[in-house]
């Protein structure tokens, strides 16, 4: 894993943003599970 949070090829960057969503999205919803 690069310690950069850049992709390394620009024509990954829709993919890259893609999952960046999709990992908000799921760190979200465990942190709703979690009771507080």
């Amino acid at each position: 894993m690069q310690q950069t949070g850049k992709p390394c090829c620009p024509q990954n960057l829709p993919v890259y943003t893609e999952i960046q969503k999709c990992m908000g999205i799921a760190r979200n919803q465990i942190l709703a599970l979690i009771p507080t």
